[in-house]
Parts: structure tokens; sequence; C-alpha cells
């Protein structure tokens, strides 16, 4: 009998698995742990990483088969359970980088303590939201500017001395008027009825209309004209063109224009009036329609009736006034600066404002020789801003005698309306 004992071979030892670096990782970002990055897997052992906070992976002896792994829940839960700290960590880290995205970042700072600077804070919010609603207040009272200025305007009286004025033409009177511009604040409907009736009431021999009849939009003078052509001087109604006139459609503004006027309308040209025989010449410069209306002009005067002696000359720009006293005009009227609209004193003082560092001309009389300019703060606006420069309607009488003192001495300022 033989006996013998039965070797059966070897179990061979179980295939390590190998460790996947990338699940390692996203476990250690989700769940909190790091794995070791040294391995010893030895006869017999599980190759399992090394967590920190864990116990060492356990021993097996050879020939037993390793025992089962622990089920996903019960791995998760022990290593949050031993690697809290570095779970929270990692959660405020990808709560951090996930909060610009989902949730506002006032969320989750804490709220400071902003008592003792709520009045301060209150105090600034008001004082933004008014620099912010600034413009909308500026250009949102045009209307109750154009309402509550409607007929309110100032009516100035002047006499003005000539020795050459012809004894025909002694006491003749001109009522000047610039600077319509009839727009959104100078409404045909509900300015020019006071304009109208300050014209009449005044019965002056001529009336002179200075340039810029129109703001920017042409339409508004087509509404006006029914109203305009009711204005009526015993001599005629004469006018020139502004830089407004000849923004956008200068065509069409000439034509409305020449459709009331009629030859009155001095574009680089005059008229003669004559009276018991005896000259009395008015002409006007094409402001804004031609760059050399100042060589025009001297072409037309060149042509002038050699028996006119006294000359007024109608010029929008004030700026005209050396070369109209160049070629003997004696009277010069012109508008266009507004008087700054914007002034520290009234008239008949100068403009202490922008208009005195911008125009050399801003307001009132001027004196270049035997020449004289008048220039007026105009009757309308294009921006609905007027301080100590308020609409304003000359009445200028013409004498015959020696120049004595200032224009305009004896001038007797009126308020609202007609004196």
């Amino acid at each position: 009998m033989v006996s013998g004992t039965c070797c059966a071979p070897p179990a061979a030892p179980p295939r390590p698995t190998r460790h996947r670096r990338t699940a390692c990782t996203w476990r250690a970002l989700t769940m909190g742990t790091s794995c070791a990055r040294r391995w010893k897997p030895g006869p017999g052992r599980r190759r399992t990483p090394r967590c920190s906070g864990g116990a060492p992976p356990r021993t097996l002896p050879p020939g037993l088969p390793p025992p089962p792994l622990p089920s996903t829940a019960a791995r998760a839960g022990r290593v949050a359970g031993m690697c809290k700290p570095r779970k929270m960590l990692m959660e405020k880290v990808l709560r951090l980088l996930i909060s610009p995205i989902t949730t506002s970042p006032r969320r989750t700072t804490p709220r400071m303590r902003t008592d003792r600077w709520k009045p301060l804070y209150s105090q600034y919010l008001r004082l933004r939201n008014a620099v912010r609603l600034l413009p909308f207040r500026i250009f949102g009272s045009a209307e109750r500017f154009a309402r509550g200025y409607a007929g309110r305007f100032v009516v100035h009286r002047y006499q003005v001395t000539y020795p050459h004025l012809p004894p025909a033409w002694d006491g003749v009177t001109i009522t000047h008027l610039s600077d319509l511009h009839l727009g959104p604040c100078f409404r045909p409907e509900l300015h020019l009825p006071p304009v109208l009736e300050a014209c009449e009431r005044l019965n002056s021999d001529i009336i002179a209309i200075t340039g810029d009849f129109v703001d920017f939009d042409t339409t508004w003078l087509a509404a006006a004209l029914p109203a305009l052509r009711t204005m009526r001087a015993p001599l005629g109604v004469f006018g020139c063109l502004g830089n407004h006139d000849a923004y956008e459609e200068i065509r069409t503004v000439r034509a409305g224009l020449r459709s009331w006027l009629g030859p009155r309308l001095l574009v680089n040209s005059g008229m003669v009036l004559r009276r018991d025989g005896q000259a009395l010449g008015i002409v006007g410069e094409a402001m804004g329609t031609v760059r050399s209306h100042e060589a025009h002009f001297r072409a037309m005067r060149r042509r002038w009736p050699s028996d006119c002696l006294f000359i007024i000359g109608l010029a929008h720009n004030p700026s005209a006034f050396p070369w109209m006293q160049q070629n003997d005009v004696a009277l010069t009227l012109a508008g266009h600066t507004h008087g700054g609209q914007v002034s520290l004193t009234r008239a008949p003082e100068p403009v202490i404002g922008w208009a005195s560092f911008k125009f050399r001309f801003s307001r009132g009389w001027y004196t270049r020789g035997d020449s004289r300019m008048y220039v007026s703060c105009g009757i309308g606006q294009s921006v609905p801003i007027r301080i100590n420069c308020p609409p304003e309607i000359a009445h200028i009488r013409l004498l015959r005698g020696p120049a004595a003192g200032p224009p305009g001495a004896g001038d007797e300022p009126c308020g609202n309306g007609v004196c």
C-alpha cells in the first residue's frame, strides 16, 4: 500500500487589478482622498492604494482568495468620514468656482454692516440719479419753456443821430427782428401772434429781419408763412439769410421767403428807397450761402447809385461790421449771437459770459468811425435757456443831427409785451 500525500497544485494568486490613476484622482477631488504615489503590491497583496487617514492594506496568507471588496457606498462613507477636513476644503473650492455661474456674488459673501453709511449712500444715490436725469430734464423742459415764454420779450427804443442823414429821411423808424428760429422752441401758432401784434403797434416805416428764419426743419417755415404774410410796413419788410437757413434745403427756404418778401430778400443785393428825390439804400449780405460773400457785396456796392449817401446794411453775423464800415454802410443791423443767452449782466451793459469769449461783437451798440452797428439778442432760440438775455425787439429812430453820446443813451426799455 502506497501511502502518499495528494498535493494539489497551489492556487494561482489573483491577478492584481491595475490601479487607475484617473479614477483615483476623481475620487480624490469628489471624496477628499489622496492616493499614495508608491505602490507595494507584494505577494498576496491587493493593489489598492494607500489612502491618507486610512489603515494600511491587510496582508493575506498565501493560498487564500482575497476578501470581497466593500461596496461603493461603504467606501464613500468610510472615506468621507476619514477625510472630512479635506472634503470641506474641496467643497469650498468647487463652490467658489461654480458660484459666478449659478449665484450672485453678493449671496456668497457675508453681508456687511452699512448702518453708519446709509445716510451718505442715500445722498449719493439721489445725486447720481439727478445727474443722470439732468439732460432729459433740460431737453424735456423745452415744452414748458416754450409755453411759459410765449409773448414774453422786451422792446428797446433807441434814437440815433447822423449828420449825413438826408433831410427827407429824418425821423424814419426801423423795427429790427432777428433769429426767429422757427421750430420746437418758437412755434408759429404760439409765439408769432405776440410778435406780429408788437410790430403792428410799433408801426415802423421799415421792418428788418436779419436771418435765421428757421431752426433746422424747413417745414416750420411753411407753417409760419400765412402768419408772416400779415406783417406789413409802409416801406416794406426786408430780410437777409442766416446760417441756419443754409443748413438744410436752402433752396426751399429761399423759395419760401421769396414768395413772402419778393425782391426785398437781400442776398448780396440791395434796394434804393426814395422820398422827395432823396435816396436811402438798404443792402443785405448772404451769410451762409457763398464763401466769397464779402467780394460779392463789394462788387454790388461798386454798382450802387452815386446819389445814395446813407446806407442801412443787414448782416446776420456781426463779424461783417468791419468790411461793412469800409463800404460806407452807416447803420448795420445784425444778430446771430443771441447775446450769449446767458450773461451775468443785463443790457445795455456788456455781456459777461461765454459769448464775450466767442464773439467780438456780442450784444448792443458798437461804433467804428462814422458807422454804427446794433447786435440783437434775437426773438427766438434753439436751446431753451436765457439768463439776463431776454428775447427782444429793437425800435430804432434815425435823426439828422450831430452825433452826440453813445447810441441808445435815450432808449426806453419796455417790459413783457409792447410799451
